[in-house]
């Protein structure tokens, strides 16, 4: 009878197994491929054939490149898809916001078709575009060669997926901080969308730099051939030298492990060796990141979050108003006022996406398992510095502090210890922010953390 030790022990074994025997079913055709290209012709057409060689060689790889421009291919195929990879985006972020956040007549017309021209196949479609392309003199032209790749239905789809997603205290934070639609999409849905723009660029650079029947169509000069069309040219003729178009496929692969080797951390999120979890995208991590946390329980039946709780948190957006941050899984909304006890016009003067921070929870209401919502606190997982510095002032006496903010409510003048004291407009005028100022304090508030006085002298500016 096995333990169950002994058991994962076996499953992890076998597991292990399985990933290396796939790693080596995946990996082993580029392998043999690179073997046979550093072959000579003789080699290669040579019975019984033999994997390794030895005289290894790498004139096949020159003679590619004396025989056609495959550098010019390389270009062109780099040109189109950057060009159409931005432009698809571009497109497909705009549709999909429109799609999520708005309300129009047609909507789910509209979006029934974009759905149904992921299901047509390209080939009833080349014909036509082949005919207006030709019409409008687009043939051997960047324009002509991604055309066809301006829009997708699929990058549609999955950006509107990802932005149906994304909470409404997003949306309602960000309007009542005064940011339009405009605003909202740049600086919170698209950073929060960055993996799945990610992987979407990714998909989208290997379907187009893999084309080869639209470049064929669309282009006729050797001068606007991409790779995949002028690779084909070793194969054309009576003698064929296998070598070097392995050689050329060797060269042709390298943008896409590029771009795979860049982009392998959003096309797989949230893999977990301990917990055995594994998912495919960003939001089915978070998902199962948010389930294993605020859903979890330790042995005796607590839960593993709970009020009171100092946790570490990624800063994944900030606006004026507040901050956006991932906290085991589930985005929270962090408003101004909780980023710290010192007053603070602008989250973004002291806060940038991707800042590692300690935040307290406040609240967390599980009563909806599909829509948790939490309050978090940044100011208060720290120690209080109203506390003790409050202790250093009396009232009637003056100190001097520098002026951190001035808005409607008066001015604001930082002290020693890390508080701020309000103070009431002077008759001379509202100082500069960064002015040093004396200060009498006129009134001090323990239980509120509040200090208050006027300003009675402003040292000028040198």
């Amino acid at each position: 009878m096995m333990t169950q030790k002994q058991v994962r022990k076996t499953k992890e074994g076998i597991s292990f197994g399985l990933k290396v025997l796939l790693g080596i079913l995946f990996i082993s055709p580029l392998i043999i491929g690179f073997l046979f290209s550093i072959q000579y012709e003789d080699e290669l057409t040579s019975s019984p054939l033999r994997l390794f060689t030895a005289n290894p060689t790498l004139i096949n790889y020159i003679e590619v490149f004396q025989k056609v421009p495959l550098l010019s291919y390389l270009k062109n195929s780099l040109i189109v898809c950057v060009l159409a990879i931005t432009i698809q985006i571009t497109v497909a972020s705009l549709a999909a916001y429109g799609f999520s956040f708005f309300e129009f007549k047609g909507k789910k017309f509209l979006f029934g078709l974009v759905l149904a021209s992921m299901m047509i196949p390209g080939e009833v479609v080349v014909i036509t575009n082949f005919v207006t392309v030709q019409n409008l003199g687009l043939t051997n032209t960047y324009l002509g060669l991604i055309i066809t790749s301006l829009v997708g239905g699929t990058s549609i789809f999955m950006m509107r997926q990802y932005f149906l997603t994304l909470s409404k205290d997003f949306k309602e934070a960000a309007t009542l901080d005064g940011c339009g639609d405009i605003g909202f999409l740049f600086r919170i849905a698209l950073p929060l969308s960055l993996p799945t723009l990610s992987s979407l660029a990714v998909y989208l650079f290997v379907s187009i730099y893999n084309a080869y029947f639209w470049p064929l169509l669309a282009t006729t000069k050797s001068t606007m051939r991409t790779v995949q069309v002028g690779v084909a040219q070793l194969v054309a003729g009576d003698v064929v030298d296998y070598s070097q178009i392995l050689a050329s496929a060797m060269i042709a692969i390298i943008p896409t492990v590029i771009a795979y080797i860049f982009g392998q951390d959003y096309i797989i999120k949230g893999i977990d060796a301990k917990a055995g979890v594994a998912v495919g995208s960003r939001l089915e991590a978070m998902s199962a990141k948010r389930r294993a946390y605020y859903f979890g329980t330790d042995r005796d039946g607590n839960n593993l979050l709970y009020e009171g709780i100092c946790a570490e948190a990624r800063v994944v957006s900030v606006i004026r108003a507040g901050i956006f941050v991932d906290l085991f899984g589930l985005e929270v909304y962090i408003p101004l006022r909780e980023l710290s006890y010192q007053r603070m016009l602008d989250a973004q003067d002291s806060f940038q996406p991707g800042q590692r921070i300690l935040v307290k929870i406040l609240s967390i209401d599980r009563s909806d398992r599909t829509s948790i919502r939490v309050s978090a606190s940044i100011k208060q997982a720290g120690e209080n510095p109203y506390e003790k510095a409050l202790r250093r002032y009396s009232v009637g006496n003056r100190y001097v502090g520098t002026v951190s903010m001035v808005d409607m409510n008066g001015v604001f003048v930082s002290l020693d210890g890390g508080i701020d004291c309000l103070c009431s407009y002077p008759k001379r005028g509202r100082p500069p922010r960064g002015s040093r100022v004396t200060v009498r304090i006129l009134g001090i508030n323990n239980e509120s953390n509040r200090i208050w006085g006027a300003i009675t002298h402003i040292a000028t500016p040198r």
